[in-house]
């Protein structure tokens, strides 16, 4: 063996040697070697400690006095180590959480958080550090309360009141604390429900709602704040009832006020909570429908969606409706209906003499509606979906007409077909019409880099992004989404039978198919 290596193999066995020796010190031999002048000796005993856990129990007191160490690595080794042992090390880190250096407070908590439910026996001292002047210490004390969970009930009273701190990581922690500690912290949350700051009483009605069904007892005091002054307040109750679901349903009256609230978050947030409790009663629907001449989508929206958890209750009040002269009232009542599915079966009739409105939504939304009923009530509409498309001139409505005949002839591969087709064809006239917009072409390198352009766009758009969901082409994605992963071998059939990707691989330029990524150009750019 050449004299080199043989004094790295020795080198790695010395090292080897001294590494088991280390971890086969007996604690006595640590816990000296913790007062040795050297810090990396001190160090090193610090971690043997921390490695040992819990079996190194009777180093407790040692290791609270290495927290004070002059090295600040051997404090925070000291501190590990204790958080290791766990629950014996407790009253060390208890008593040093009164340390008036808020730099020892902070590490002590931190350690106690690491040990989590073991650690209750610190709870009283964690919470008088709630109200320490230092933010880091009271955000590190709130942490720890909530890692030991439902033990910590005691401060909750404490943590509802750093809801509203000047620190936002403060507020964060505190508001986890009261999550973590749940079902114990419900008096302090409904207690915080009254509380002067808007802050504080917001978040606790959101935490309340976190609580779901076990925090029904605060239902009175949630339905006296949907008067609260503060419309963030406000919308934090509402919410929260909503949540309720129909035991909340006394509280009818006061949300359907506040469906006219002067604050759109809250008007959403009031109808998003009438369509939870109202259940199957139905009772709120002309109101809901009024919403959806609301000059605020999202409010449009869940007024929508609300309507559409009514069910079947709300068909009528929809049917009558979409004759409106209101062309958003139309829409979402037509868009509702798709939604209830089946059981709007009675809406069929209304929704084919959708076609004969001159607004092309109206005719798209009524075909994506009828399909969304499903082939066994809807079926009757078939002759009138496939006569639509004689005279239908709008590409984005005939996509929705064959998305409605695929849907209602699930046995009839020929309409995944036809659809696949009316989507390339849409998206090829997208394409051109962008071309002609962004680019005028005056030279034939120009003309030529266009055609370079339309294959790579051929290639990524209408074949990896079927094949690989690359995120290109979205609104195609959408428009198959509900056909299901069947449609998708579909698509990458007639693709390839229309020769838009030759090739079973590769780049496509003009139709050819090349099996080389183009080098790096303005042109590549399309690959990132």
């Amino acid at each position: 063996m050449k004299p080199i290596a043989s004094f790295l193999l020795l080198c790695a066995s010395a090292m080897s040697a001294a590494g088991t020796a280390s971890a086969a010190v007996p604690q006595d031999r640590l816990l000296t070697q913790l007062e040795s002048k050297y810090t990396r000796v001190r160090l090193r005993a610090a971690q043997a400690l921390g490695q040992a856990g819990a079996a190194a129990r009777d180093a407790c007191s040692a290791l609270g006095k290495a927290l004070h160490d002059t090295d600040e690595e051997v404090r925070e080794a000291a501190a590990r180590a204790l958080a290791r042992i766990g629950s014996a090390a407790v009253p060390v880190l208890a008593a040093e959480l009164k340390n008036p250096q808020f730099a020892y407070a902070r590490r002590a908590a931190k350690s106690l958080a690491v040990i989590g439910p073991d650690a209750a026996a610190a709870v009283p001292d964690l919470a008088r550090l709630l109200k320490s002047t230092d933010a880091g210490v009271r955000a590190m004390a709130a942490h720890a309360l909530a890692e030991i969970g439902p033990a910590s009930a005691r401060t909750a009273g404490s943590l509802t009141l750093l809801l509203d701190d000047s620190s936002k990581d403060v507020k964060t922690q505190a508001r986890a604390a009261l999550a973590r500690i749940g079902r114990a912290a419900m008096p302090a949350l409904r207690g915080a429900l009254k509380a002067s700051s808007p802050a504080i009483r917001r978040q606790a009605a959101e935490l309340l709602g976190l609580l779901g069904a076990e925090a029904m007892e605060a239902l009175p005091e949630l339905a006296a704040m949907l008067g609260d002054k503060n419309a963030a307040a406000r919308r934090a109750a509402t919410l929260t009832l909503g949540a309720f679901g129909p035991v909340a349903r006394d509280s009818s009256d006061d949300l359907l006020r506040l469906t006219k609230d002067r604050e759109p978050s809250v008007r959403a947030a009031a109808a998003l909570a009438l369509g939870n409790v109202s259940g199957s009663g139905g009772a709120s629907v002309g109101s809901l429908v009024k919403m959806f001449r609301d000059p605020v989508h999202e409010v449009r929206f869940q007024a929508a969606r609300a309507v559409v958890k009514v069910g079947p209750a709300a068909v009528n009040a929809l049917i009558n409706s979409v004759p409106s002269d209101d062309l958003t009232t139309r829409l979402f009542a037509i868009f509702a209906l798709g939604e209830i599915g089946p059981a709007a079966q009675e809406a069929v009739p209304t929704l084919v003499e959708q076609y004969q409105s001159p607004v092309p939504m109206v005719r798209s939304a009524a075909a994506i509606a009828l399909g969304k009923i499903g082939p066994e009530h809807a079926r009757k509409s078939l002759p009138a979906l496939k006569d639509s498309l004689d005279v239908e001139l709008q590409s984005s409505v005939r996509v929705s007409v064959r998305l409605a005949l695929a849907q209602l002839q699930p046995d009839d591969p020929a309409a995944v077909q036809e659809l696949t087709r009316e989507v390339i064809a849409n998206n090829q006239k997208l394409f051109r019409a962008a071309i002609s917009a962004a680019l005028r072409p005056r030279t034939p390198v120009e003309l030529q880099r266009q055609q370079r352009i339309k294959g790579i766009l051929n290639f990524d758009v209408y074949r990896n992004s079927f094949r690989f969901g690359d995120g290109l082409d979205r609104w195609s994605h959408a428009v198959l989404e509900s056909l299901g992963v069947e449609a998708i071998p579909s698509m990458v059939d007639t693709l390839n039978m229309e020769n838009l990707a030759g090739g079973k691989e590769g780049f496509v330029f003009g139709g050819v198919p090349i099996h080389a990524k183009p080098p790096i150009s303005p042109i590549s750019t399309f690959f990132k």
